[in-house]
């Protein structure tokens, strides 16, 4: 076919294997022109079919829907109420007396998916250097609906998922101490453009990219870790060290883990935490961050900040000291009390403290002023609680109610309030571990029979106890009311254009 006529009596047996021009007007097909109307006549036909059905069956019930799901969301008070004991069996702890048990910590990763790490110790001779020497195991598991998943290590694991890093961190299972130690990174930098798609269209090589695994050494007594984003740079804060205690910060830089600070601390760290917010100064919009270090008697704020404007970053500085006397728990938080206001960004301290001669625990409340660059006491009736039992062993902080809501901890029960702006602590509930002492707690959301709850997902807080070396569990339901269980929407206003 090189510049002439052809007719073509079997189309369907004609190749071109090179670039082939022809315009419009050298082709004629028989009966082209009529069915080409029709198709057209008929996609525009199913068009407006598909339209039509669209603002009648979906468009037009969506907005009356959205106003009702508004005003219910608004009208309806939702309180935490009460404590309940419940039936609960979980697959991931099973007592064994000859360890201890040295910490228990949820994460809650959606509505009814958390993961859980239980850390065990026990002594033995495995140590390669002189001194007493302490082992741990740590068991991590993920629990989504009635799948769990199970991993046990004869490490010491830290496990960190932030916006666009996974990193696992291992240190050995047996230290003595005072002993030198290595942290060893495993890194995964995601891909977070793939991850906010469809995962059916992705594939595993296009979720992210695996960093060659590094280690961090001669790091004497590693106490405590914790992770942050700022400025989309993953940092790594270390605790180590009994005799001379440090604040080692590292950053992720182009594939590998560099110094970033490196802080001399004159007493150990018993633990840290952190908050990450947004505040503007000087017309400049900051990303912050509050890094907690709590000691025995001081309670330390480090803040790092990110500018956007300038795109540079300020590391490390001291803002504030907070004296905490016989500090035994610590919490920070934010949550905004409704939809106009502020975030307020909060730390409870707990601490113990002689009165009358009766050794009490008192919890203070500080509130981040932006205007003064600290933290100073909450504008509350109630910014002391006083307890008489002591010491305060733990506290966490979540919002499952219209509240922020606490637990707090002490030997011998555990009990429950609502964090209320300009007021403070406001008593819901409490249990009493009878003769037992409580061991630890763990705080998190999952699917309970529907004997025990009408709620699709509940509020669980799951107990160890120990009497007279023997150890059991319990299991106590938050009960909330008030509140109303509308399906969720599968269109979002976002998505059709509302």
């Amino acid at each position: 076919l090189i510049n002439r006529e052809e007719t073509i009596s079997t189309p369907s047996s004609v190749k071109f294997t090179n670039v082939v021009d022809i315009t419009n007007n050298d082709i004629y097909i028989e009966g082209f022109p009529e069915k080409s109307d029709q198709v057209i006549d008929i996609l525009e036909s199913f068009t407006q079919d598909l339209l039509t059905y669209y603002q009648t069956n979906v468009a037009l019930p969506l907005r009356p829907i959205l106003e009702e799901i508004y005003v219910a969301n608004r009208v309806g008070s939702c309180r935490a109420q009460y404590l309940e004991k419940i039936s609960y069996e979980t697959p991931w702890y099973n007592e064994q007396s000859s360890y201890t048990i040295i910490s228990l910590d949820t994460i809650q990763l959606s509505k009814d998916c958390y993961s859980v790490k239980l850390t065990r110790g026990y002594e033995s001779d495995a140590c390669e250097s002189e001194g007493e020497c302490t082992c741990k195991e740590t068991r991590v598991a993920r629990t989504t609906g009635d799948s769990v998943k199970i991993y046990d290590f004869t490490e010491s694991i830290y496990t960190f998922n932030l916006e666009t890093v996974t990193v696992t961190a291992t240190t050995q299972g047996c230290t003595s101490q005072g002993a030198s130690s290595n942290l060893r990174l495993e890194t995964v930098l995601k891909d977070t453009a793939s991850l906010h798609v469809d995962l059916g269209g992705t594939s595993a090589e296009s979720l992210g990219s695996i960093l060659s695994p590094s280690t961090l050494e001669n790091l004497e007594d590693i106490l405590d870790l914790v992770m942050w984003e700022l400025g989309n740079r993953p940092f790594l804060a270390i605790a180590n060290g009994r005799t001379t205690s440090q604040l080692t910060v590292y950053e992720l830089q182009g594939g590998s883990w560099v110094l970033n600070t490196m802080i001399d601390m004159d007493a150990e760290i018993s633990r840290m935490s952190t908050v990450v917010f947004r505040k503007t100064e000087n017309e400049e919009n900051l990303e912050v961050v509050h890094l907690y270090i709590s000691k025995n008697d001081t309670l330390e704020v480090y803040e790092w900040t990110y500018n956007e404007n300038t795109a540079t970053l300020a590391s490390g500085t001291l803002i504030q000291t907070v004296m905490t006397p016989g500090l035994s728990a610590m919490q920070a938080f934010q949550f905004k009390p409704s939809e106009t206001s502020q975030n307020m960004i909060v730390i409870a301290v707990a601490y113990e403290i002689e009165m009358n001669l009766i050794l009490s625990s008192v919890i203070d409340f500080y509130e981040y002023s932006v205007t003064d660059g600290e933290y100073i006491f909450v504008n509350d009736d109630k910014r002391h609680t006083f307890f008489v039992e002591s010491p305060i062993t733990k506290m966490e902080a979540r919002k499952i109610s219209d509240y922020m809501n606490l637990v707090i901890s002490t030997q011998k029960k555990i009990q429950l309030y609502n964090f209320l702006p300009n007021y403070g602590l406001d008593f819901v509930s409490e249990y009493e571990a009878g003769a037992s002492d409580l061991v630890d707690w763990a705080w998190f959301q999952d699917a309970v029979p529907r004997t025990d709850s009408e709620d699709k997902i509940s509020s669980i807080i799951f107990l160890i106890k120990e009497s007279q070396e023997t150890r059991t569990t319990e299991t106590l339901r938050i009960g909330v009311d008030g509140k109303i269980s509308i399906p969720d929407l599968v269109y979002k206003p976002n998505d059709l254009g509302f």
